[in-house]
């Protein structure tokens, strides 16, 4: 049982075993607090925030006999969330900012108070998976079949959203999809293992859409009338092939090399295929230091449970046009990217491990998402070019009954030319990228990691106290340049830190059983830091670290 600040509530159970030959594993747990979403504003509690989310997972595995099992997997995950509110949000593209205007008869309230908005979203995600496995002396083989169902489901508050924003979209998606996986492993001798495998994945993809808006004004683009509902049903299949081979190479007692190359291969409302080289080596130089290189090309289509195929043209002369002229809503494209990684571990001392890696991706098609409206529903788009690369520190210390660990990482994520879903990412920001570099917006350029603990052992049980923190540059917001012009994502906020405490014990009842309690201090610095200030590519609204909470949990070990 763990519970705590903002209304925490969150029991849990884990229960495994094995009998003969089958072995199996449960869980499952029940989540509930008022901080489901980051809180758009820096109070201590947001307003209109509760979640209820609902999980279960389980494992199944059985011995057929000593070369042989087979194996089964299933999820599930229901969650229901409410979108945070914001104080004092200032009248929207309704008429004269009441949805009543022009419409006596309309059942739309007005005005409206923006802390009593009901915009509500439930997710659902089902899941399995059946493997079958076998080894025949050299040779590993797996195959598994598995299916999944996962849907989103976006409920405005119609009266609300149309006061503020003058269109509210009622949005309901679905993804259905199945498939088989095969693959085999072959040591060929001492040095070379060989691998390979196909793949198919098939998919189902409905996206239904209500959104009611008002008409307006062809001279003046005023919203004008009584609100009408502009209804929208999209279907869209996909077909994902891919096969793979490769050789684990080792010419030498303390190098390994793995290359090979990969051929995928996707089939929907667009068709696109990619052969992908790789390789990459391990060497233990020492046996403290060990260096690692590696090149990969990828191929990454876009989530088609992400993509509506209905057109922006049914909008225009409405409150929810887009500022994009004409109907210009480019299909989303797989992502096409060399990869390369170099980096070195090396133990300083007697428990102390350090290490260095460096990254460089080089993309075409760059693939990014935003959230464009209320919802929590994210919309992906291209960028033509794209640019990722950093470097990342590490180290890590342990000794004893004490252990640390720190992380630093320095990154800078570029994006040129969107070519893609311009009607949601709008006219200003597609016209901008065609001509200047944007910094993508999850992009920070410092981030960082921190903890240490230490476990004081007693006859009857044993304590253990530890710290960590995070730390961030800042995230990325609009910024203006000198003649008064946005530029996307040119600024960030404010950098942000954040530092936890905690202490558990655990009691020894018997000689299996034993009793653990435990407290967390999260924020205990009380610090207010924004993550988002609402500005940016695809950011819909401010977003605000969470303040200073109290947590605790009882766990019976039996």
């Amino acid at each position: 049982m763990y519970g705590g600040s903002y209304d925490t509530l969150n029991p849990s159970f884990e229960y495994g075993g094995s009998q003969g030959k089958l072995s199996y594993y449960f869980d499952g747990s029940y989540l509930h607090n008022a901080l489901g979403v980051e809180n758009p504003t820096d109070s201590s509690n947001a307003i209109h925030d509760h979640t209820d989310q609902y999980r279960t997972f389980g494992y199944l595995s059985y011995l057929i006999d000593d070369t042989s099992r087979v194996s089964g997997i299933f999820g599930v995950s229901y969650s229901d969330f409410q979108l945070p509110n914001t104080p004092g949000v200032g009248i929207g593209s309704a008429p004269s900012g009441n949805p009543l205007d022009n419409d006596p008869t309309a059942v739309v309230p007005g005005p409206f108070d923006s802390t009593q908005l009901n915009d509500r979203q439930n997710e659902q995600n089902y899941y399995a998976v059946v493997a079958y496995q076998r080894s025949v002396g050299d040779l590993n083989m797996q195959i598994s079949g598995y299916g999944r169902e996962s849907s989103v489901h976006f409920m405005p508050d119609v009266p609300g959203e149309l006061f503020f924003d003058g269109a509210a979209g009622d949005v309901n998606r679905h993804l259905y999809s199945g498939g088989l996986q095969a693959d085999l492993s072959y040591a060929l001798n001492d040095a070379h293992t060989i691998r390979g495998g196909v793949s198919y994945l098939g998919e189902l993809a409905s996206a239904d859409s209500s959104t009611a808006v008002f008409n307006t004004d062809p001279l003046t683009m005023d919203a004008v009338g009584a609100p009408r509902t502009i209804n929208q049903d999209s279907t869209t299949h996909g077909s994902f092939y891919s096969v793979y081979l490769q050789d684990e190479w080792k010419p030498a007692s303390k190098l390994t090399i793995n290359y090979g190359a990969r051929f995928d291969l996707f089939a929907s409302f667009i068709s696109e295929n990619q052969i992908s080289p790789r390789v990459n080596a391990i060497y233990e130089a020492t046996d403290s230091t060990t260096l690692h290189a590696g090149y990969a090309r990828y191929f990454t289509p876009p989530p088609l449970e992400l993509l509506s195929q209905s057109g922006v043209a049914a909008f225009d002369n409405t409150t929810s046009q887009s500022d994009v002229p004409g109907d210009r809503n480019d299909v989303v494209h797989s992502e096409r990217a060399h990869y390369f990684d170099v980096g070195i571990t090396h133990k300083v001392l007697p428990g102390l491990q350090v290490g260095v890696d460096a990254y460089y991706k080089k993309a075409k098609e760059q693939l990014d998402d935003g959230l464009f409206g209320p919802s929590l529903i994210i919309s992906p788009f291209n960028y033509k070019y794209g640019t990722i690369e950093g470097v990342e520190f590490s180290a890590t210390y342990a000794k004893e009954n004490f252990s640390a660990f720190a992380n630093l990482a320095l990154s800078k994520a570029v994006g040129k030319e969107i070519d893609s879903a311009q009607s949601v990412v709008g006219n200003d920001t597609a016209t901008y990228s065609q001509a200047n570099a944007i910094y993508l917006d999850h992009d920070q350029t410092w981030s960082g990691s921190f903890g240490a603990s230490y476990l004081w052992k007693q006859s009857r049980g044993s304590t253990l106290f530890y710290t960590d923190a995070l730390y961030g540059s800042g995230l990325r917001k609009d910024a203006m340049d000198s003649a008064g012009n946005t530029i996307p994502n040119g600024g960030t906020v404010p950098a942000y830190y954040s530092i936890n405490v905690g202490v558990e014990h655990r009691f020894k009842i018997g000689s299996k059983e034993h009793l653990k309690a435990r407290l967390d201090i999260v924020n205990v610095t009380d610090r207010k830091y924004e993550l988002r200030d609402g500005s940016g590519v695809g950011v819909n609204a401010a977003q605000f670290g969470e303040r200073r909470g109290f947590f605790g949990s009882l766990t019976y070990v039996f």
